[in-house]
């Protein structure tokens, strides 16, 4: 859960969109199947949602607990 928490908070400062958990996750898979695969190839992926409030209270309290 965490690993997505920190995606979502790394996503949000490159681009500036908010995105979920869920978002997050499939974020991680696309970039681990894109190394895996290689340059040649397109990986596409879904990000369902903005997150919730909780979620969003979690990276806050994440961040500030890792001190970025």
């Amino acid at each position: 859960y965490e690993e997505t928490l920190y995606e979502m908070a790394r996503f949000y400062k490159d681009t500036g969109m908010k995105i979920g958990t869920s978002a997050a996750a499939n974020l991680l898979a696309a970039k681990q199947i894109g190394k895996e695969k290689g340059a040649k190839f397109n990986v596409v992926t879904v990000f369902p949602d903005a997150g919730s409030i909780e979620e969003w209270s979690d990276v806050k309290n994440l961040v500030e607990k890792m001190g970025d």
